[in-house]
């Protein structure tokens, strides 16, 4: 998984989430992880709960101390991020938005404040990632993925110093090869049934806002072939000129080129 796992002050491993994601088996490596119970909290249950990462058990338990505590308690505040973090671990990213969803509205001066932030942007990317994988539609996906994409926003952009925010820049890379190859294939789509115009608008929309995808190559290609296909020769040219000048920066940029 790659460099060491970091903890937060509640005892939840962080690094390990990001790189958890972006793997295979993301349940199993989650649950390797050993989160430390809250610290006063007036319940044996919770803390097993936690400790053998049993979201259901958790959340149950959540449920039954929150009434005998006050709204702002920290160790309240300790035990949902942690219990957010198990439903995470466990596959239950449903679970771990409603914890997190909670814990941002209840515990607005709360000392882990970004960590609830980032598990959040979490949440919304295991559930993108989860769409990707169950063969949902583009819609669906684009939509899960702008979301994830706002929630690391929100991160950053209330705590641009955080820990966490290093831990973002791969994920936002690859929400943003998701989003650039959804939207090339719908412009494949277009080509295929003979909207070369729709084709081109959108693989040069893509070449444009995704610059950096692997996506964005295929689309220029795209671009001029329909181009040519409607007699739009310059346009074409444009777009290959285009694709040429982007291979060769990507070719300088590589290690190890002067």
């Amino acid at each position: 998984m790659g460099g060491a796992v970091r903890k937060v002050k509640t005892g939840v491993p962080v690094a390990l989430l990001a790189s958890v994601l972006l793997t295979s088996g993301c349940g199993e490596a989650v649950r390797e992880a050993e989160p430390a119970s809250p610290q006063g909290l007036d319940t044996e249950a919770l803390k097993q709960a936690l400790n053998g990462g049993d979201c259901v058990a958790a959340r149950r338990e959540l449920e039954r101390v929150e009434p005998r505590e006050v709204e702002t308690s920290v160790d309240l505040g300790d035990a949902r991020l942690e219990t957010a973090f198990v439903c995470l671990g466990a596959g239950d990213n449903a679970a771990a938005l409603a914890e997190t969803g909670q814990y941002l509205e209840r515990h607005p001066a709360h000392r882990h404040r970004d960590y609830g932030l980032y598990l959040r942007g979490m949440a919304l990317f295991a559930e993108w990632r989860a769409a990707r994988e169950t063969g949902a539609g583009i819609a669906e996906r684009s939509d899960k993925a702008r979301a994830a994409m706002t929630g690391f926003r929100a991160l950053v952009a209330r705590y641009p110093d955080s820990r966490y925010a290093e831990q973002l820049p791969p994920l936002v890379r690859t929400l943003r090869e998701g989003l650039a190859a959804d939207e090339l294939e719908l412009a494949q789509r277009a080509f295929s049934t003979g909207d070369a115009v729709a084709a081109a608008a959108r693989a040069r929309y893509i070449a444009t806002g995704y610059p950096d995808t692997e996506a964005a190559l295929a689309a220029l290609a795209l671009a001029a072939r329909a181009y040519e296909q409607v007699g739009r020769h310059e346009e074409a040219a444009s777009a290959l000129h285009q694709l040429k000048t982007m291979l060769n920066g990507r070719a300088a940029a590589r290690p190890g080129n002067p």
